[in-house]
């Protein structure tokens, strides 16, 4: 079975993915930050994909249900939704590589890179195939240039959310000793 550490570190990441459910600026949620976490953190590296995965899986089956969907209506998947989970999964594998050893520069830096790989994948999802943008480098470009704003605030989501997450567990750390284990 797993040990406290891990199911501390699971529940974290499980309720930073409610932050989706709550009023918030566009893309300023936990999601990179837990991603990151997941990767510093969980010392199975399956579980460390796995987990931000779900939780991002399980707060859009809420968000879909609940709030883009009509009235006796199950809509489980929204386009573009499979690149939302692989920017996840790639940003947990950042936080693999990114953060073994956790300190504020580190978390920093791969906050910020995962914003941007997280911007560069879904947005080129959303340029490729699309009737909305030209299907041209020029096409590319204006489908990176409208989205800027929201890199803005998945920056800014990934800092706040990082700074929480991060620092509450080395707080929790301090006071928890079984916490503050290197690998969960």
């Amino acid at each position: 079975m797993y040990s406290s550490r891990t199911i501390f570190i699971i529940l974290a990441i499980l309720v930073g993915a409610l932050t989706r459910l709550i009023p918030h600026a566009p893309n300023f949620t936990a999601i990179g930050a837990l991603a990151l976490f997941g990767g510093a953190y969980l010392s199975s590296r399956w579980l460390a994909v796995a987990v931000p995965v779900l939780a991002v899986f399980l707060s859009d089956m809420v968000i879909n249900n609940t709030i883009y969907a009509q009235p006796g209506q199950f809509v489980w998947m929204y386009e573009g939704a499979w690149l939302v989970y692989v920017s996840t999964a790639l940003c947990a594998v950042l936080g693999m590589i990114m953060l073994r050893t956790v300190n504020t520069g580190k978390v920093v830096s791969a906050s910020v890179l995962s914003a941007v790989l997280f911007y560069a994948l879904t947005n080129f999802g959303a340029w490729a195939g699309s009737t909305m943008y030209a299907q041209t480098i020029d096409g590319l470009a204006a489908s990176y240039i409208a989205a800027l704003p929201f890199l803005g605030w998945t920056v800014l989501g990934n800092l706040f959310f990082g700074g929480i997450l991060f620092g509450g567990f080395e707080l929790a750390g301090r006071r928890f000793p079984k916490l503050a284990l290197r690998k969960a």
